[in-house]
């Protein structure tokens, strides 16, 4: 469950802000709803690189790929040549092609995953996502920092917060993920630009020969 979050939760993003400012309530719902405008006309891509730290792990996990956001609940993450993680809203799938493998996540038939998946889309496109975090924010001359807090017991079991720098382009820099006690992944985001994705990219056919596994069932 913890790997669904960090990868949804991807699209937020960030760099570190110096003599910040504190922003109101007002100020910060301002620049969220100005943010979710930039994210609603079209499908928006980034390049990424994720530098996980596990607890059980020495030297953390490096990967670099794309990922894309449909408003308001499509995203797609990829990993040439490792894995690639695609979400219609509906079902998600990640399918790992060196093994010949695929996990199949059913969220209609699954409220508790619904309804965090809901959670963490909401935040894909800063939009409402007040609803789900507390929210704070800072302002200095190359962007915001926004710290995200979630708000339900059953996020908060997997993602305990959420650190976003956003650029005065409004554009996502780097996000820091905190998911438990030594467990964190830093995101950098580099080459956000509009994509000619629709929504068809975002859904999953499994390749002949590929095996599929339900890990939460039916």
């Amino acid at each position: 469950m913890k790997r669904l979050f960090l990868l949804l939760a991807m699209t937020l993003s960030a760099t570190w802000a110096t003599a910040a400012q504190p922003m109101s309530d007002e100020e910060t719902m301002q620049v969220l709803d100005q943010i979710a405008a930039k994210r609603s006309d079209g499908a928006i891509q980034s390049d990424f690189r994720e530098e996980k730290k596990l607890a059980m792990m020495e030297k953390p996990v490096v990967e670099t790929g794309t990922i894309a956001f449909l408003a308001p609940n499509k995203f797609r993450r990829e990993v040439p040549g490792k894995s690639l993680t695609v979400c219609d809203g509906e079902t998600l799938w990640m399918y790992y092609p060196v093994y010949k493998e695929a996990e199949k996540y059913t969220l209609t038939s699954n409220k508790a995953l619904r309804e965090s998946l809901s959670a963490m889309t909401s935040g894909l496109g800063l939009r409402d996502i007040a609803k789900n975090y507390t929210v704070k924010a800072e302002r200095d001359t190359d962007g915001y920092t926004i710290e995200l807090t979630p708000r339900s017991r059953a996020m908060r079991g997997s993602v305990q917060s959420i650190t976003l720098v956003i650029g005065t382009d409004l554009k996502a820099r780097r996000m820091v993920l905190v998911s438990g006690p030594g467990e964190s992944s830093t995101i950098t985001f580099s080459n956000e630009r509009k994509a000619a994705l629709s929504p068809d990219d975002f859904s999953f056919k499994p390749p002949s020969g590929v095996t599929v596994s339900e890990p939460l069932g039916r």
